[in-house]
């Protein structure tokens, strides 16, 4: 009796390591685990920064070239009604000065 009740013991002890090696393990896979996370999440958040910082570059870019277009659309409006003005100026504060004349007359 005292060989198997020694047998059963030795079991246990060696049982119980065995689970107590599983349990340090899955502590070992759970906090790998979490670690693994942390990197990905930081990972993906500075992939989205990124792209955030590279998309926002993109719109400042098309925005100003945008503006700079609009600007030389302005300008080319601006200067042909300058030239239509400076051409016809003269005929039109004449044909004013000539309505009014004849209004009065």
């Amino acid at each position: 009796m005292p060989k198997i009740i020694h047998d059963v013991i030795e079991f246990d002890k060696k049982t119980r390591e065995a689970v107590d090696a599983v349990r340090e393990e899955k502590a070992h896979v759970e906090a790998y685990i979490e670690e693994e996370s942390k990197r990905l999440e930081n990972e993906k958040r500075k992939e989205a920064q990124e792209t955030i910082n590279k998309r926002r570059k993109e719109i400042q870019e098309d925005l100003e070239k945008r503006k700079k277009a609009a600007f030389e659309e302005y300008k080319e409006t601006k200067d042909h009604i300058d030239k239509k003005f400076d051409e016809n100026k003269d005929d039109w504060i004449e044909s004013i000065y000539q309505y009014c004349i004849s209004e009065e007359s």
